[in-house]
């Protein structure tokens, strides 16, 4: 996209299956991946570069509270209600137990 990218737009790459780190991911906002490939550790590398992840499409509160958890900055669901109320309880949680969740999710991997 280069110097064509008109500043006030935001943009994004929406990722269908693991396909490698391309030159066009390195130019965008924000990467929406699959939670099929993603690990705490490619959330870490993709804002790194300082760029969202959102991951699609979540649909179930386990899978949605572990992506929060590990740090993506949001998910792309078809159930909006229930992910407002996963991310209440998130920040509802003490720190140790919300450290607890975290280095569950990390061991998990």
């Amino acid at each position: 996209m280069g110097e064509d990218k008109p500043s006030k737009l935001r943009y994004a790459l929406i990722y269908a299956a693991s396909v490698g780190e391309s030159a066009l991911e390195r130019d965008v906002d924000m990467l929406m991946v699959s939670d099929q490939w993603l690990t705490a550790w490619r959330i870490i590398e993709i804002q790194q570069r300082e760029q969202e992840v959102l991951v699609w499409t979540i649909n179930n509160r386990p899978a949605m509270e572990r992506l929060l958890l590990l740090g993506a900055d949001g998910i792309i669901t078809d159930e909006p209600k229930m992910a407002n109320q996963v991310k209440r309880d998130i920040e509802a949680m003490d720190f140790s137990q919300r450290a607890l969740l975290t280095l569950r999710y990390w061991l998990s991997i």
